[in-house]
């Protein structure tokens, strides 16, 4: 159980979060090489099972959020339900209720965020603007990967915006 009360620790925003202890990848390239690394998360991508990773893997992402977020609903609700069951610290630190849409590259990923930062969040990330986010790799579901969402650190205010067109 100690176990676990850590792990829930290492994902959530708070006062004494540890940015440094969080690896820098793309999501792209994470996924790919999870999948083909792990034969217990590609049995869990290619199927309907459902698998917590022990422990956490805790990463950070340079992403682009897409505007769009949704309330928690469904399978990944479920799934982060059950691994908040095994951690209650994290029911402590605001829980997860939301997920925002965030891609790189061609990769689109649904990230469920901590309540407890949703307002900062909405508040400071425009749509297409790049965002870092760091995120604890919990396991997968139903097809998919399972992260939360602790904390972000926004690059810029407002999107980028293409070079005026050049006259002819």
């Amino acid at each position: 159980m100690m176990m676990l009360l850590a792990i829930a620790g290492l994902v959530l925003a708070g006062p004494n979060f540890d940015y440094d202890s969080y690896r820098l990848v793309s999501l792209r390239d994470f996924e790919a090489q999870t999948v083909l690394e792990h034969p217990d998360v590609r049995s869990l991508i290619d199927g309907k099972d459902t698998g917590f990773i022990h422990p956490v893997a805790k990463l950070r992402f340079p992403v682009v959020f897409s505007g769009r977020s949704r309330r928690l609903s469904g399978f990944r609700d479920q799934t982060i339900q059950g691994w908040l069951r095994m951690n209650w610290e994290a029911l402590a630190n605001g829980g997860f209720q939301r997920e925002v849409e965030v891609t790189d590259g061609e990769t689109v990923a649904w990230l469920p965020i901590q309540e407890a930062i949703w307002p900062y969040f909405e508040r400071e990330v425009k749509a297409g603007a790049r965002v870092l986010v760091y995120v604890g790799f919990i396991g997968a579901t139903n097809g998919e990967f399972v992260y939360l969402l602790g904390e972000f650190r926004a690059y810029e205010q407002t999107p980028a915006k293409p070079p005026p067109a050049k006259p002819n």
